[in-house]
């Protein structure tokens, strides 16, 4: 009776440690995983920042993104909303953007 129990005792132990090492193992992948996607974001970030620098000019306008804001776009936004809630299209968000497509090339000639 005693064997019997005392290699039951060993078995048991020997599965809690494989246990445990599945567990510090599942661990340290998933920790490599979280790692692999944190530094794929972080590069994604960086080079759609990198991109935008390259392709995006620089406004005249400086200061804070509200002063940029009123400066260009506040204007024409207002506009094409009070002809919207006068004309109340059924499709609202397409007469909003002709509005203001239309308001840009106004400001560009």
């Amino acid at each position: 009776m005693n064997k019997t129990s005392s290699s039951k005792d060993k078995k048991d132990v020997k599965d809690t440690k494989d246990s445990t090492k599945e567990k510090e193992s599942k661990k340290e992948l998933n920790v490599k995983a979280d790692d692999n996607t944190s530094l794929n974001s972080k590069q994604k970030q960086d080079e759609s920042k990198e991109a935008n620098k390259e392709s995006k000019p620089q406004s005249k306008v400086q200061g804070s993104t509200r002063q940029y804001l009123e400066a260009t776009v506040v204007n024409a936004v207002m506009q094409g909303m009070a002809e919207l809630s006068k004309e109340r299209p059924s499709n609202p968000l397409e007469f909003l953007g002709n509005f203001l497509i239309q308001k840009s090339k106004e400001m560009d000639n």
